[in-house]
């Protein structure tokens, strides 16, 4: 299962099920895909890989 956050939105790559419960998770802690989007952006800097390339969150 790979979570990748990138500027216009997230990508779940990994088994139906595996993204079903994953969805599940993160529904209990954000309503809207772009709360889970301005939280990863907290992060520091130092942990995105580089501007182009997207940032695996899981």
């Amino acid at each position: 299962m790979k979570i990748y956050v990138v500027n216009q939105g997230v990508v779940l790559a990994g088994k139906a099920w595996e993204i079903r419960e994953k969805l599940i998770e993160y529904n209990k802690q954000f309503y809207f895909v772009q709360e889970w989007i301005d939280a990863t952006r907290q992060f520091p800097q130092s942990q995105h890989l580089s501007k182009n390339k997207p940032f695996r969150y899981y």
